[in-house]
């Protein structure tokens, strides 16, 4: 941990640099900007990671495996998706897995895009 600190503070040393504080700044303006979109990010994650706890039978998995789960398939990685075994609703964990697609990985993506390129251009209004 305080290795990675102090990674993070020469990281913020070099926003006294002519070349650097520009993408510094930047960084900063964008995680601003950013804040509410995470938590609601975070917590679109939350909703479809318990849904997908709900459909489980009892007793299998933890939350943080659906978790896990719902966070990969916003990166799009979709794992080996072997519903039949692991759920008792096949059908509807295939419903929620394509709701989750478009709404996780499209949708709240490319929101994201659009506050970076806002971001981006307060940024540049500025210097």
């Amino acid at each position: 941990m305080a290795s990675f600190g102090m990674w993070v503070k020469i990281f913020y040393f070099l926003r006294i640099f002519r070349q650097t504080g520009f993408f510094v700044n930047m960084f900063f303006a964008i995680a601003k900007a950013a804040k509410t979109f995470f938590v609601l990010y975070v917590l679109i994650l939350l909703a479809f990671a318990s849904s997908f706890a709900i459909m489980t039978p009892a007793g299998e998995g933890r939350f943080i495996t659906h978790l896990d789960y719902a966070y990969m398939l916003g990166l799009g990685e979709f794992g080996d998706m072997a519903w039949e075994e692991e759920y008792s609703t096949p059908v509807l964990v295939k419903i929620f897995f394509i709701l989750a697609t478009l709404v996780v990985l499209i949708v709240m993506l490319n929101i994201l895009i659009a506050l970076v390129s806002s971001a981006y251009e307060d940024v540049i209004e500025k210097q």
